[in-house]
This record gives C-alpha cells, sequence and structure tokens, in this order.
C-alpha cells in the first residue's frame, strides 16, 4: 500500500518565528596556497521553533502520522 501512495505521500511542518526573527550571518574563506580565492558568503535565515511534523497524504489530506509540542 506505501509504494501505491509513494507520490502523494508528504510532511508538514509548522513553526513558530521568534525574535530575533530574521537572523543575518556571513562565512568567509581566506586564501591559501592550494586554494587562492577569498570567498564572502552571506546568509539570511528566519529564527523560530518547530512545534508540529506531520506525514500526510497530499491527496486526500489525511494525516499518518503526527509529532508536535505538547501544552
Amino acid at each position: 500500500m506505501a509504494r501505491s501512495l509513494e507520490k502523494d505521500i508528504g510532511c508538514l511542518y509548522v513553526a513558530s518565528l521568534a525574535a530575533p526573527w530574521v537572523v543575518t550571518y556571513q562565512e568567509r574563506t581566506s586564501p591559501t596556497r592550494s586554494d587562492p580565492i577569498d570567498e564572502t558568503d552571506n546568509y539570511f535565515a528566519l529564527y523560530g521553533k518547530l512545534d508540529m511534523v506531520a506525514v500526510i497524504n497530499k491527496a486526500t489530506a489525511e494525516f499518518y502520522s503526527k509529532v508536535g509540542r505538547g501544552p
């Protein structure tokens, strides 16, 4: 049964944003003899907590399993 539903199975993630909401950070590599390139990458990320993860059938919206934070 699982193989026949493979294309319809998906994951649902529910999260809550928390301060400071958006986090920015930077990673930089310095040049070396073997890799003489100076690279700087800038990143932006949302900060929060994961409240629930569920495995669902995307076609029928049926929940197969879910795990979440308790009250």
